[in-house]
């Protein structure tokens, strides 16, 4: 019972030592690194979030569409009205039962 607080203040010391060889290697690695690498990061995580946002509004529907679908309809509207021809009417078919 006597050396249960004799080995915890080691256990203690020996693991405040290992958290100190940490922070020294990890200033160590970041004196190496420059502002050059640092802005060379920086930018490829703008184009990454710049990326991900048009793929998420691409697959919300947010993206505005290429073409206009009232102007096509309407340019084929008269175009067959020019050629002569009637637009397809649609049958309400309902089929009831298996």
């Amino acid at each position: 019972m006597i050396y249960l607080p004799y080995l915890l203040s080691i256990l203690g010391f020996l693991i405040a030592l290992y958290a100190i060889a940490r922070v020294r290697t990890l200033s160590i690695d970041i004196k190496k690194v420059g502002f050059e690498d640092f802005a060379d990061v920086h930018s490829d995580v703008q184009a990454l979030k710049n990326q991900l946002k048009k793929t998420n509004n691409r697959l919300s529907g947010m993206d505005a569409p290429k073409h206009d679908a009232e102007k096509e309809a309407q340019e084929l509207l008269q175009r067959m009205a020019m050629n002569g021809t009637q637009p397809l009417q649609q049958q309400n078919n309902k089929r009831i039962g298996g």
